[in-house]
């Protein structure tokens, strides 16, 4: 099968495309043909290695050969003791954690699966589990938001982000999404009430305060964003550097022990479960996942540096087998 691969840490431009062996499925997985897969931040932090947590997959190189975690196809085969999917079946989810998905085939746990629904095509599908999920948590821990409630968003434009501004409308939220000057009439026109150029403000420094935070792109020590907390407020940390997020777990804590505000690092939900709550809102089309760009599988390396430059509003979608998806 043809693949997108990679043997050591570096630039997205390391990448290429290789014959390999497809997998095989093992007890509890599934063989998933591969049609579409989206490119997350995690994807481009594994390929740099970068920030250093990410090293936890591989002190000197990467474990894992072949990225791409956000996936969605056709259940080809079944390995022993799957017993909730079978070959032909329509799946979707998230593999964080063993990647593999920027290939013709991969091997899944069946856990991590999702039947697609019957109007929902592969492109679409692959573009939510991971961003979706993430948000979804946000929102609702630890207690859901209120509608009226305050909350920003930093890297409103990304992957998560713009599900973050539509999932907080639909929740009848005021929201502020911060993010490059170029994405901000994008994020206005998906409901943001406020825009704000990172580069030009630094909403912590800017004496307004929030009920929730967000954000993607973790920069500031924990007792800046706790100035930008309303009483009884939360801040989710997504990703950052290392010395950030550990004064965010750290520092954060201890805020939050003299305060009644809440300074955290939020992990993602790779469960079904996770999905379960975000379809009906897709569905409804209350909330659309955005499509930044598809590309060819031999283009995927070209679209990561995208990715890892901060360019791409929305989903970049890497289309692995075109036919017979409905999109």
């Amino acid at each position: 099968m043809k693949a997108v691969v990679q043997d050591s840490y570096g630039p997205p431009e390391d990448l290429r495309i290789e014959d390999v062996p497809a997998p095989q499925p093992r007890k509890g997985q599934v063989l998933l043909r591969v049609h579409a897969v989206s490119l997350n931040a995690s994807d481009a932090e594994i390929k740099t290695g970068y920030p250093g947590y990410v090293r936890i997959y591989g002190v000197r190189k990467p474990r894992m050969r072949v990225l791409g975690s956000d996936v969605a196809g056709v259940v080809e085969a079944v390995g022993e003791g799957v017993t909730r999917f079978a070959p032909g079946d329509r799946v979707f989810g998230d593999i964080l954690g063993t990647f593999g998905g920027l290939a013709e085939f991969a091997a899944v746990r069946e856990k991590l699966l999702t039947p697609i629904p019957a109007d929902m095509g592969f492109e679409t599908a692959a573009a939510i589990p991971q961003g979706a999920a993430l948000v979804h948590q946000g929102l609702t821990r630890p207690a859901p938001m209120l509608a009226g409630q305050r909350m920003l968003i930093n890297g409103a434009g990304g992957s998560a982000g713009t599900f973050a501004v539509q999932m907080a409308k639909n929740a009848r939220l005021h929201v502020t999404a911060v993010d490059r000057a170029e994405k901000l009439e994008a994020l206005a026109e998906l409901g943001a009430d406020l825009t704000v150029d990172f580069a030009r403000v630094d909403f912590s420094a800017s004496g307004q305060k929030w009920d929730r935070i967000l954000d993607v792109i973790a920069t500031r020590p924990a007792r800046h964003v706790a100035a930008a907390l309303a009483p009884g407020g939360t801040y989710w940390a997504v990703g950052g550097a290392v010395p950030v997020i550990l004064n965010i777990l750290i520092a954060g804590a201890l805020i939050g022990l003299r305060s009644n505000r809440r300074i955290a690092f939020l992990g993602v939900d790779q469960s079904p479960k996770a999905l379960a709550a975000i379809l009906p809102q897709i569905a409804s089309g209350a909330v659309r996942p955005v499509i930044d760009s598809r590309v060819r599988l031999e283009d995927a390396p070209k679209a990561l540096r995208r990715q890892l430059d901060g360019k791409a509003f929305g989903k970049i979608i890497v289309v692995i087998q075109g036919e017979g998806s409905r999109n």
